[in-house]
């Protein structure tokens, strides 16, 4: 079965304008503010937590893919228990070139391919995901979340 999401990508022409690899080990949690870039994830090892303002966290795992419209505000954390009482993290660069949230030492329980990207076709806007778009998509569009079929172990909180 062909996943729709896919297919609905694959037709509006994504270009990636920003990409960085970045990973998690303990408890650790991220805000990424609205700031005018349609986002990109995609989990490639472990699970983290998303929460979009207003919505209700998912659970992403691996394979599952995440675009979140270019003003939504959203919190990324780790499964860690004390992760969504604790101060937000800043990210590290590592030697490698990743950047590391929480423990910087320990073995990451979560990594992601993350970043902007830009639709080339011009019906980018009828989706709600561009900076002008008409609202259609408030918040979040996972794979396997009412656009399709899932590849991952991802989940509703």
């Amino acid at each position: 079965m062909a996943d729709p999401l896919a297919e609905i990508v694959t037709l509006l022409r994504p270009r990636m304008k920003f990409s960085k690899v970045a990973s998690g080990a303990g408890p650790w949690r991220l805000r990424k503010e609205g700031d005018g870039h349609l986002f990109y994830g995609a989990v490639v090892e472990g699970s983290c937590r998303l929460q979009v303002e207003g919505r209700e966290a998912l659970t992403l795992g691996v394979n599952d893919f995440v675009l979140i419209p270019a003003a939504v505000d959203c919190i990324i954390m780790s499964l860690h228990p004390e992760a969504e009482e604790m101060p937000l993290s800043e990210p590290v660069r590592l030697p490698s070139g990743e950047f590391r949230l929480g423990d910087l030492a320990g073995p990451a329980n979560v990594r992601n391919l993350i970043g902007h990207c830009e639709f080339a076709s011009p019906d980018a806007a009828l989706l709600g995901l561009a900076p002008a778009g008409a609202g259609a998509c408030e918040g979040p569009i996972k794979s396997g979340d009412a656009c399709g079929a899932s590849r991952g172990g991802g989940s509703r909180k």
